[in-house]
């Protein structure tokens, strides 16, 4: 059975809309969850990476002075250490946190801070490990 000329330009035409239509409403669909998201990500949000940013840093810096102070017992280094430390904790003082969660993290940081350089005060009094 021969179709009409007619029906095969019909059903081939459906055939070019259908995928067209299916990728225009995915479009739309993917635009409407993009702007849903921009919406939600607010500036607190920003501001809680822009806080987390700076701890990460902060710490690994307390980390290399740290590292410096163990390998070469220079006290400069421990002072150096002290200081950012004491820095550190003030800044995190002043951070607002807006969630339960934040707040908790702050909290959490905090303490090892203050428990390691105690351990490290100890340490520096005792006489070194090892001689030049």
């Amino acid at each position: 059975m021969k179709l009409s000329l007619r029906v095969r330009l019909l059903v081939m035409a459906l055939m070019g809309v259908a995928p067209a239509a299916t990728i225009v409403g995915a479009a739309a669909v993917t635009w409407r969850q993009v702007n849903g998201l921009r919406r939600r990500f607010s500036g607190v949000q920003i501001e809680a990476f822009r806080t987390a940013d700076h701890l990460q840093a902060s710490v690994l810096n307390l980390n290399v002075t740290l590292l410096r102070f163990v390998l070469g017992r220079n006290p400069g280094d421990w002072q150096a250490f002290a200081r950012d430390a004491d820095q550190l904790k003030a800044w995190l003082g002043r951070q607002r946190a807006s969630t339960a969660r934040e707040r908790q993290a702050a909290r959490c940081a905090t303490k090892p801070i203050g428990v390691e350089a105690r351990r490290l005060a100890f340490c520096y009094r005792s006489p070194p490990l090892w001689t030049s």
